[in-house]
């Protein structure tokens, strides 16, 4: 049986040709520029910075917005949730979370001051200070890893045992350390702050680690199929105590730089540090269902949150509105994340 084309028949069936004209190259760029955001989310956040960055750069009453001291305060503030959040995302690669870290920053801050003030030397004292946030991770580790509990759970509940030896070490009163230990948080090098040097040198090492290291790719992959890696050999619950680990030392050294930068420590210092943590994380594409993430789009998230609060403050926005608003960007950060799996998989 053969089969016969009418050519003619087939030339009507030509599909019409595509629409030329300015409207059919926004849309191509618009979906371009939609693929892109969904491959690489962070593009997304950048692109956000700088949307809001004009916005107040217009609009803000005093016109500071893109002065040279704004933006350096900026980056100042933000450095200390960036720096925790770049131990925060690796958590959270692995299916994790912390939700210690906010009083993890203050026991360690609490911890240094006093030893400083009692004398100590400063890089004696840091390492205290250091030591202290390790085994705050090693210990939520141990018991997500070995015990079994949920990291919610443990993390929530190592929150208030830190929170509460704090207060405990304190007993109601602000510690101060010695005037020159300021200099560490509040010095800059070349203009920059010192937090923020900080920070991108964290950031580099950690880049380098997480995409040229056994231990690095090991990090995703249990976060991406738990299973799966434990059957290639991998040791998943080794990895697990180190991510949480890595995230108490890191959440150490922004704890320090914070108290040596207000010149003071107390029990309360970063309270609710751990909801802009793990909102810069979010924020910046790493996935709450592990395997994904990246550390330049951690740092994005965390200039974008303090953009936002920077801005409200600019604007003459009343200071409670800063934790709606955050939380309306996590929400959404969260929504973007579920739809751009979803399109993955179809």
């Amino acid at each position: 049986m053969s089969t016969e084309i009418d050519l003619d028949s087939a030339a009507v069936t030509e599909p019409p040709p595509t629409p030329r004209g300015g409207r059919s190259s926004a849309l191509g760029l618009l979906s371009a520029l939609g693929q892109q955001i969904l491959v690489v989310p962070w593009i997304g956040v950048l692109i956000g910075i700088i949307v809001i960055g004009a916005y107040l750069t217009f609009t803000a009453p005093c016109s500071c917005f893109l002065t040279s001291s704004n933006i350096l305060t900026v980056m100042q503030e933000f450095s200390y949730v960036a720096i925790a959040a770049l131990g925060g995302a690796m958590v959270i690669m692995t299916r994790g979370i912390d939700l210690s870290v906010g009083a993890n920053m203050a026991l360690t801050g609490l911890v240094t001051a006093d030893a400083l003030s009692h004398g100590i030397p400063a890089a004696v004292a840091v390492l205290l200070g250091l030591l202290l946030g390790l085994a705050v991770g090693l210990i939520n580790g141990f018991v997500i890893t070995v015990i079994g509990l949920q990291p919610f759970i443990a993390t929530l509940g190592m929150m208030s045992v830190v929170r509460g030896a704090g207060e405990v070490r304190a007993q109601g009163f602000t510690l101060y350390p010695p005037n020159s230990f300021t200099i560490y948080g509040q010095g800059t090098i070349l203009g920059i702050p010192n937090p923020v040097i900080v920070m991108l040198l964290l950031a580099i090492v950690l880049w380098i680690f997480l995409n040229n290291t056994a231990l690095g790719r090991h990090i995703y992959a249990v976060g991406g199929n738990e299973s799966a890696s434990r059957l290639l050999g991998i040791k998943t619950n080794q990895v697990k105590v180190f991510v949480y680990a890595a995230a108490g030392v890191l959440g150490a050294i922004a704890g320090i730089l914070l108290m040596s930068f207000l010149g003071s420590a107390d029990p309360g210092a970063a309270s609710g540090y751990e909801l802009f943590v793990i909102a810069a994380a979010v924020i910046g594409g790493v996935s709450l269902f592990g395997g994904e993430g990246s550390l330049i789009g951690v740092i994005l998230g965390a200039g974008l949150i303090e953009e936002i609060r920077n801005g409200l403050v600019l604007e003459n926005v009343p200071g409670y509105w800063t934790d709606l608003v955050v939380g309306v960007v996590i929400l959404l950060a969260m929504a973007i994340d579920q739809a751009r799996r979803r399109l993955r998989r179809d």
